[in-house]
């Protein structure tokens, strides 16, 4: 199965962890595929729905109710969600997939390299209705010459005069925060629904700091 109608399934079930402060996500790419079949179940159990009945024919309207309004659960349902194997489920998954204090390295995010803390921002962006896509993130210092070489000409300046404290002083050289650095697609869309977002560190678009209308970083530089 595939489509919009999955997508909004996986962003109901990324809802859902987030409530339970579990840092299990769900990739909102529209493909019921062996992860969100995973997931559907977690939460079923979680919300002590039995995993066997509900989805024994798949996703059924019936389940999506009472995934997105709990309250529509049996009352045989909502008391196996209140016992001890249910709560010790939802800790055993929050143990499982709690995020370090502080992201370091490097991750992809569609596709491209990207400095690991701004991973969660993006994520919950993109379930909150950002449509648009990275482009471009992490760069080593050789690639950012290239970059900055290209950017300069486009603008009819050296790269001395773009960049003074030289190229590779570039947030997109790094990884480490406050260092890190994205270019997307959408990006007034994406500023637009970051302004809501609970995650930290905050990512900070670069079009009123820096004119730089498709950058996101630590502080906009």
């Amino acid at each position: 199965m595939s489509g919009d109608d999955i997508r909004d399934f996986q962003r109901l079930l990324n809802h859902r962890f987030a409530a339970w402060k579990i840092g299990r996500h769900v990739a909102v790419d529209g493909d019921y595929g062996t992860d969100t079949r995973k997931a559907a179940t977690q939460v079923c159990i979680g919300l002590g729905i039995l995993p066997e009945k509900a989805m024994e024919h798949g996703v059924t309207p019936e389940l999506r109710i009472k995934l997105r309004h709990p309250n529509r659960r049996t009352p045989n349902e909502i008391q196996r969600a209140r016992g001890a194997e249910a709560k010790q489920f939802r800790a055993k998954l929050r143990k499982q997939f709690a995020e370090p204090a502080h992201r370091t390295g490097v991750e992809q995010f569609d596709g491209k390299p990207v400095a690991a803390w701004m991973v969660p921002s993006l994520r919950w962006a993109r379930d909150h209705g950002w449509t648009g896509v990275v482009v471009s993130g992490f760069r080593t210092c050789e690639h950012q010459k290239v970059v900055a070489a290209a950017f300069a000409a486009s603008l009819g300046k050296t790269v001395a005069e773009v960049y003074p404290n030289g190229p590779c002083a570039s947030n997109h050289v790094g990884a480490a925060h406050p260092r890190g650095a994205v270019d997307v697609t959408n990006p007034e869309q994406l500023a637009e629904v970051l302004k809501n977002s609970p995650k930290t560190p905050k990512l900070v678009w670069g079009g009123p700091v820096i004119q730089d209308r498709v950058h996101f970083s630590a502080n906009g530089h």
